[in-house]
């Protein structure tokens, strides 16, 4: 049981101060507290001065602000209002820094993490950086000014450095912020990100800076001053509250600069100015907000969503007029991270702890639950959480209580129990009298122990020793005496003292008999346990050491434990009565130094050297204290509390498991520590003091103690059977012993052991409690030896019918039921998530609720039934009013409801049920009734009501009012209505009415039978048409064709799908128009001899399209394609795909579809379908006759397309070719795909010849020589690689000409250069054999004439031009017309008549070029 001693912090004689600031040191127990006497006071743990006058400064009349200790060392840092920066250490005193914030108050002090860094603020906007340097002194580094008082900071945490509450925020492996080394002017290349901190204040700016002086703002001026800012090193983040209650949220980007998140208001009463609200992370992304109101308000960041945790009201005491109707504020918050509990203080002197029991993801008020709560009677002002787990400090007005958390110190030995109720109180009860006694000592106690009729307290500097007289009426101090003790145990007439690293011991007259000493290796004893004549210590080594005690004490054991661990701490140890096994209670030490309680339980057996545990993490618990039976050296019992919220601890209704636990267990040589059972504690019981079977017992919360010395027994005590010994009266020894070994050979899985226990046993209650057990080990084969001696066959007899249940929770819970533990069944039957059991169970224990709210969550499929069952109970109970809702939820309310009602004779209820529940069967069947007693006006009203149709007409027609009946047919067109009056014409001989009413109830059939027996073939054709019944259809085709009607059953048989019938008839009856209609709705996959047979009657009609749209239809494809050829049908691209066969691996079928297919193309080529024709060579892969197809097209697009795809080389000689035949040379494109086939195709000679055609066209269209020479070559270099028979004599030819083209261009260049050569070369060209097959003689002459005009030598221009006539050489196609006649004029000639022939026929020559 953990209590909160209150400490308060004691000032000094006479005198009276304010407390004005407190603040605690991160590691140590040590509390500073600045009052308003201008003193700052040091204190311990039990509020006890640590400094002996406190710390002040000479002549100085100035209160403190700021306190701030440093993170590791003992050095304090006080700021005061005149702006003096004091320091104060044990070693060096104190001392003043240099003078930073002269006349202004302190504002802030806050060190870094590692403590290397204090920054410093003041009211008037001064930031001062201070370093500690290794010989711990304080160095101002750099300093800040802004505007305003700086009242917060907080520090940029690096990667890896985390201290106080950020070690509990989850997961903080936050990056740093990477700065852009690119430019300049990016701020983030110059601060110091190993020191960069942000702060802000009444300004509303928040702003980052380091020790380096760089200092930037983050944010634009908020709404009002800051009342918080935290760092979430999760996000690398900060967050803010101002204090009108806005909530900011930003990121730290790559540049440094604020990424906003998050600006919300938070949803809070308006404390007023003096009001600031207090703010701080409860979890990963979780903040609390506190705002002077009567909650505290959640906000999860990572979620976005918050919840409200209420101020729980007392229940046990009488509420004070500040604590009606909630008008008790919380003015105070803080949180413990290490055990995650936030307290709350009050202006009513009350703190209220919330213990956070929720996931990680889950964000609701049940995440927290409200476990504890102090009254101090005096207005709180501020709470704070110390180092470790078990200090909170409250600050009152003139005072300071350390509240210091304590587990509640008994020991229970034969029939005395001891019990720590206080500081300096304890309580004595002896168990078998009425005597208690509440003994006051005056030390505060820190432990204490009993032994026989002795007990003794003491706390770490004095011991007190005290006797209880004989019968317990009286006890009395026997000695007090001073003595460092680390812990004391008592013994027959021995006291053991631990202390200075060895253990004294003295008599009960304080005389010394003996010293056992510890060598250094072992460490100091620090935990030590005295049970029976046996001594178990624990040193601080972790070394175990056993005495066996009498005159004097004896070694038997020593044990080094934990070899192989570290970082664990022995925190208790108790030893069991015959001195073999020793139970420890541990604590760890992770890496980061934090503490953490260990959740295994361990059990060292000194006979077997083992050290066993059981680990209480797998149901959220941890071990607390613990305690072994008196008598029995194996059983024990351990207190455990819960620790944290698990889906294994929270039932399926939300109930969370009690918050303290008491466990029993069995120690084993073989199966180690075994749980045997467990057992929740409720409100009124605190904790466990001991065991001794059959019997726990537990010290009471609530009970009202006598007064001390009154003589009459106390109810402190309270005294439970242990569950496997509830209900039965041991008196005999034997049976407790044979109770107890059947107790642990269960525990341990020994069964025939534990049958051989109690075998002897002949009382049936040992049986029925052993049988309980079993409920709880699940050991049905020993429950069902234990139904057989009990003799209760009924329930032996469910359990053999319960082995067909597949899961073994729901087995136990059938014996749980006829054991009469429902609450253990309901928990197995949860457990096992057989909810449909476990709502036979509710409904067998009349808990109708608890069955279908389980139903509604868990067991849907079983919803209607439970509602029904629950009907009938309430009918069997009388109880019509509920039977009939349930009835309606069950959903047989149309049933069930009328006859209950029927039933009891409640006939005007019963109308007034179907009247108001307007359901359509309840009327009708409330109209059934009404008719059957003849009420038939009464009946058809509500068969109206009920939308009866049929029931009307038929109640009209009995009534002979047929004329109404066929009016409200003609209204509804009710096909069952229509056809009863149908029926009642038929039978009155009204076969008009009769076949109108048979068609609309859609009763075709009838119709026709009427109709063919009236001879009415019109109306027969049409109720046939319009049943579009096969049968019906062909049944009346049938008929019309014996009555010789062809057409009309043409048209049946069509319809019926007998066409092959139908065709018959066309044929036979010539309807050449029907046939048509026949064979345009055929479907493709009609029968092929019905195609084939509408085929020959197209052909024999001169139809050929048609029939060759059967034929192909018929499969019968070269028919078809015949009958194109020879009757010049068009194929179309939808009747060759239909010709198209698809693929197989069958080779004779495949070579079948390759050869239709080119009969396809061939059929579309001759009908010059060239695309066509080239698609089904393709498929039939033969691309070179599909590529010859194409080309017939002369579609140069796709003829390319198909060259390009088809990597054939013939095919890419076909195209090359073709495209010879464009105008290739003003498209660039086409050029360059003839050479690009041609060169695919390794066709070099047809590529040499396409290069020689480019020479020849350049010279001959353009008298471009020089392109014509560059073609030549390239021509020339390709035959060269080629391996044509005659190449070497193309190639000689092409050298030639090469060479003549070379001589021609050279001669051309020349011209005004070196004219001789140029005539030189001309003439001799001109001399040269066959010289027009490489370049026109015409050029040759027309550069002579004009180089000879240009030098006006016009006497050699006319005889060249004289030459060129008598060579029949066009003079116009190479000369311009007046250059010609520039020489005839200059020579005295004129044009003659054959000049103006030759030009004319020049002309004509032009024309037809």
């Amino acid at each position: 049981m953990a209590l909160f001693f209150n400490f308060k912090t004691q000032q000094g004689p006479n005198v009276k101060a304010g407390t004005l600031q407190t603040e605690w040191h991160p590691e140590m127990p040590l509390l500073a507290v600045a009052t308003d006497n201008f003193v700052v006071s040091i204190y311990n743990e039990e509020g006890d001065k640590a400094d002996a006058n406190g710390i002040t400064r000479a002549n100085q009349s100035t209160v403190c602000t700021q306190l701030a200790w440093h993170p590791k060392m003992k050095l304090l840092c006080m700021g005061w209002a005149d702006g003096a920066f004091v320091f104060w250490s044990e070693e060096d005193g104190v001392k003043d820094a240099s003078p930073v914030h002269t006349d202004h108050a302190i504002t802030l002090l806050l060190w870094n993490p590692s403590g290397t860094r204090l920054v410093s603020a003041d009211k008037s906007g001064q930031i001062g950086v201070w370093k500690l340097d290794a010989k711990h002194k304080i160095i101002p580094m750099v300093q800040y000014k802004k505007l305003g008082p700086i009242t917060h900071a907080v520090f940029r945490t690096p990667k890896g450095a985390h201290s106080g509450d950020d070690a509990m925020l989850g997961d903080l492996g936050m990056e740093d912020v990477e700065a852009d080394d690119k430019g300049n002017n990016n701020p983030a290349k110059n601060f110091n990100k190993d020191c960069m901190f942000f702060f802000g204040g009444s300004e509303g700016i928040i702003y980052m800076a380091d020790d380096n002086g760089n200092a930037q703002a983050c944010t634009q001026a908020l709404e009002s001053p800051l009342a918080a800012l935290l760092y979430y090193a999760a996000r690398d983040g900060v967050v803010c509250v101002t204090t009108n209650m806005n909530l900011g949220y930003w990121t730290l980007q790559s540049d440094f600069k604020f990424h906003e998140i998050t600006h919300a208001k938070i949803a809070a009463s308006q404390g007023g100015e003096a009001i600031i609200p207090q703010v701080m992370w409860v979890g990963n992304g979780l903040l609390v907000t506190s705002n002077n109101e009567n909650v505290l308000r959640m906000w999860n960041l990572e979620q976005d969503d918050n919840y409200v945790l209420q101020l729980t009201e007392q229940e046990d005491r009488e509420v004070t007029v500040g604590r009606k109707n909630g008008l008790e504020k919380i003015s105070c918050i803080s949180f413990n991270p290490r055990k995650r509990v936030l307290a709350g203080g009050t202006k009513e002197g009350r703190i209220v702890f919330w213990q956070f029991v929720g996931g990680e993801s889950s964000v609701a008020a049940d995440d927290w639950e409200a476990f504890a709560e102090i009254d101090l009677d005096t207005a709180i002002n501020d709470i704070q959480w110390g180092p470790g787990e078990t200090l909170l400090s409250a600050s009152m007005t003139d005072a300071v209580s350390i509240l210091h958390e304590t587990i509640l110190k008994r020991k229970l030995l034969n029939n005395t129990a001891i019990i720590q109720l206080s500081p300096e109180c304890v309580l004595v009860d002896i168990l078998g009298s009425k005597m208690t006694h509440q003994v006051k000592s005056g030390l505060r106690i820190k432990g204490l122990d009993l032994f026989g009729n002795h007990f003794c307290v003491w706390n770490g500097k004095c011991m007190e020793l005290y006797q209880v007289a004989e019968g317990g009426k009286t006890i009395h101090l026997m000695h007090k005496f001073e003595t460092l003790a680390n812990c004391v145990a008592l013994h027959s007439e021995s006291i053991f003292i631990a202390k200075n690293g060895r253990i004294e011991v003295y008599t009960y007259q304080i005389h010394k008999k003996q010293t056992l000493m510890f060598p250094e290796n072992e460490g100091s004893p620090e935990h030590m346990d005295v049970h029976g004549d046996h001594l178990a210590v624990v040193t601080s080594n972790n070394f175990l050491k056993m005495w066996r005690l009498g005159r004097e004490a004896k070694p038997t054991q020593t044990k080094r434990l934990f070899e192989d661990q570290t970082g664990v701490e022995v925190t208790s140890i108790r030893c069991n009565c015959d001195g073999n096994k020793v139970s420890l209670l541990c604590k760890t030490i992770n890496k980061e130094g934090h503490t953490m309680t260990d959740t295994k339980f361990y059990v060292y057996d000194l006979e077997t050297e083992r050290l066993t545990s059981y680990d209480f993490n797998g149901v959220s618990r941890f071990p607390i204290s613990h305690c072994w039976d008196e008598t029995e050296p194996k059983l024990l019992g351990c207190e455990t509390r819960r620790y944290r919220s698990d889906l294994n601890e929270v039932d399926e209704e939300g109930e969370r498991s009690s918050r303290i636990e008491v466990a029993t267990l069995f120690a084993s040589p073989e199966k180690g520590v075994v749980l045997q059972d467990s057992l929740p504690l409720d409100r009124n019981v605190t904790a466990l003091i001991g065991l001794s079977v059959p019997n726990l017992y537990f010290y009471a919360r609530f009970s009202n103690a006598g007064g001390e010395g009154t003589g009459e027994r106390d109810t402190h005590i309270d005294i439970k059977p242990m569950p496997n010994f509830d209900g039965i009266n041991i008196t005999d020894p034997k049976v407790k012993d044979a109770l107890l070994r059947f107790s642990y050979y269960l525990t341990i899985g020994n069964m025939d052991e534990a049958y051989k226990s109690v075998k002897q046993i002949k009382d049936q209650n040992v049986w029925q409690n052993m049988a309980v057990m079993c409920v709880k080990t699940k050991r049905l084969d020993v429950a069902e030896v234990c139904l057989a001696n009990i003799q209760d066959a009924v329930a032996a007899r469910a359990l053999r019918e319960a082995r067909k249940e597949p899961e073994i929770d729901a087995r136990v819970a059938v014996l749980a039921i006829h054991l009469g533990l429902l609450e253990e069944a309901e928990r197995l039957y949860r457990h096992a998530k057989r909810y449909d059991l476990l709502n036979q169970m509710y409904q067998a224990c009349g808990k109708w609720d608890f069955a279908l709210q389980t139903a509604e969550k868990h067991d849907r499929i079983h919803l209607r039934t439970i509602h029904y069952n629950n009907a009938r109970h309430y009918e069997a109970l009388g109880d019509l009013e509920n039977a009939k809702s349930e009835y309606e939820a069950s959903r047989n309310h149309k049933y069930e409801v009328p006859r209950m009602l029927y039933d009891a004779q409640h006939i005007v209820e019963l109308e007034n049920y179907i009247t108001n529940a307007n359901d359509k069967e309840l009327l009708s069947w409330w109209a059934q009734y009404n008719e059957s007693n003849a009420h038939f006006d009464q009946a058809l009203v509500f068969y109206e009501k009920a939308q009866d149709t049929l029931s009307r007409v038929r109640l009209h027609c009995y009534m002979q009012a047929i004329d109404v009946a066929a009016e409200i047919v003609n209204d509804t067109n009710n096909p069952a209505a229509a056809f009863h009056l149908a029926r009642q014409y038929e039978d009155t001989g009204n076969v008009k009415e009769s076949i109108h009413y048979f068609t609309i109830a859609k009763a075709y059939k009838h119709a026709i039978h009427i109709a063919r027996d009236n001879e009415m073939e019109k109306d027969v054709m049409n109720l046939a048409l319009l049943a579009n019944d096969t049968k019906i259809l062909l049944d009346c085709a049938d008929y019309f064709e014996s009555k010789g009607m062809n057409d009309k059953a043409v048209l049946l048989y069509q319809k019926g799908g007998n066409l092959n019938k139908a065709i018959q008839l066309c044929a036979k009856g010539k309807l050449f128009e029907e046939l048509t209609i026949i064979a345009e709705n055929l479907e493709a996959d009609a029968d092929e001899m019905v195609f084939m047979r509408c085929a020959e009657f197209f052909m024999d009609h001169g139809k050929h399209d048609k029939a060759c749209q059967m034929f192909i239809n018929a499969k019968v494809y070269e028919r078809a394609l015949q009958l194109c050829l020879e009757n010049n049908v068009h194929m179309t691209e939808d009747m060759a795909e239909r010709m198209t066969l698809p693929k197989t691996n069958d080779d004779d079928a495949e070579g079948y579809r390759i050869s239709l297919l080119k009969k396809i193309a061939k059929v579309a080529k001759l009908q010059e379908s060239y695309y066509l024709a080239c698609k089904k060579y393709t498929q039939a892969g033969d691309k070179v006759k599909a590529m010859k197809a194409l080309l017939k097209s002369g579609d140069k697009d796709k003829i390319i397309l198909f060259a390009s795809h088809s990597r054939h080389r013939d095919i890419y000689i076909l195209a090359a070719n073709f495209l010879q035949t464009l105008d290739w040379h003003n498209d660039a494109e086409i050029m360059k795909y003839i050479i690009s086939f041609y060169s695919k195709a390794r066709a070099l000679e047809s590529l040499a010849g396409f290069y020689d055609a480019c020479a020849q066209v350049e010279i001959d269209e353009y008298r471009d020589y020089e392109k014509a020479l560059a073609a030549l070559r390239e021509s020339y270099n390709i035959l060269k690689k080629a391996k044509s028979a005659d190449r070497d004599s193309r190639m000689e030819s092409l050298k030639s000409r090469i060479t003549n083209v070379e001589k021609f261009v050279e001669a051309r260049k020349l011209v005004k250069s070196n004219p001789e050569e140029m005539v030189t070369t001309c003439r001799a060209l001109l001399e040269e054999n066959e010289i027009e097959l490489s370049i026109r003689v015409g050029d040759v002459y027309a550069l002579l004439v004009e180089f000879y005009t240009s030098q006006q030598d016009h006497e050699r221009a006319y005889n060249l031009i004289e030459n060129m006539r008598d060579k029949n050489i066009v003079l116009d196609y190479y000369l311009d017309k007046s250059l010609v006649e520039t020489v005839f004029t200059q020579m005295g000639i004129p044009l003659d008549d054959k000049q103006e022939d030759e030009d004319a026929i020049g002309e004509d020559i032009g024309e037809y070029n």
